[in-house]
């Protein structure tokens, strides 16, 4: 048996069946990756260059139909996105415009928190945060997440130090081209 191969695995066939012939490393990934099989859990890659030039913790209001435009033009036909606390965010007029909703996920804002935007963050690259109450220090730990996984958070509210002003964002743009 190789770490390759497909198939239902326990913890402890991987730990002993293969001894030295492969790294704990691989076999901890390819457990993740059978667990995440089983759970119908798929990690998304998507385009990751179209998001990764926008990188970072973005202060954007609540716009949500700029934003829209924005989720469109950064989702494209491979990336999710995710919506924490936008509860008044218009799902129809996303759909109109060309989000495809089946690559959206909300989660409202009785139950937004540090840990759940934390657990969302590997696999979404694109995010909105609304109404949730951040601690300094869940800010400055998302921060360094949002950079490590080259994610693009846009807030409600401006993160003191950590977040830009998108209108910044887009005059750099405008002035580069």
């Amino acid at each position: 048996m190789d770490a390759n191969e497909v198939g239902p695995h326990t913890l402890i066939e991987h730990l002993f069946d293969w001894g030295g012939c492969v790294t704990r490393l691989d076999i901890a990934r390819q457990v993740l990756n059978d667990v995440e099989t089983r759970l119908g859990i798929e990690k998304k890659h998507g385009s990751w260059e179209r998001v990764s030039s926008y990188a970072g913790v973005w202060e954007f209001g609540n716009n949500y139909s700029l934003l829209t435009r924005i989720f469109v033009a950064l989702t494209g036909e491979e990336n999710s996105c995710a919506l924490i606390g936008a509860d008044d965010f218009g799902w129809e007029y996303a759909a109109k415009q060309g989000l495809d909703l089946a690559r959206c996920v909300q989660v409202p804002s009785s139950a937004a928190d540090a840990r759940v935007i934390s657990l969302l963050l590997p696999y979404y690259r694109v995010l909105y945060l609304g109404k949730c109450p951040l601690e300094i220090g869940d800010m400055r730990r998302l921060s360094a997440q949002v950079r490590q996984e080259r994610a693009a958070l846009f807030t409600a509210v401006p993160w003191g130090g950590m977040s830009r002003l998108w209108c910044d964002q887009m005059y750099e743009r405008r002035k580069a081209v």
